[in-house]
């Protein structure tokens, strides 16, 4: 998990929600918002996964991929995980190797 730091808070996450730049890859839609800092959040909605022991799953995966990641990448903003149908048949690498694509699209630009 992620410290109380970089996690995102309500208001910035709905602030992010509205007005981000969207990043779709097959397991993810990365909601992004340019800011000094990092802050980010994972969502993984009852749509996707019924069971609450999968998307606490799901999420820490997410979360300990991100950490890994952008600390590789130092990147720095907002991001907003919101999690596809397909991440379930994903492996911790694949989702490592889905975030590392999107960190470089947000470095990029």
């Amino acid at each position: 998990m992620l410290s109380k730091k970089e996690r995102l808070n309500t208001k910035a996450f709905n602030r992010s929600f509205s007005v981000g730049a969207r990043i779709h890859t097959q397991s993810f839609q990365c909601i992004y918002t340019r800011t000094a800092d990092r802050k980010i959040a994972v969502v993984v909605p009852k749509k996707v996964v019924r069971h609450a022991v999968h998307r606490n799953k799901i999420r820490r995966r997410v979360y300990n991929g991100v950490r890994d990641v952008c600390r590789m990448y130092s990147c720095t903003g907002t991001f907003i995980f919101l999690a596809k149908p397909r991440i379930i048949e994903r492996t911790y690498q694949e989702i490592c190797t889905e975030i590392q694509t999107i960190c470089k699209k947000v470095s990029a630009q």
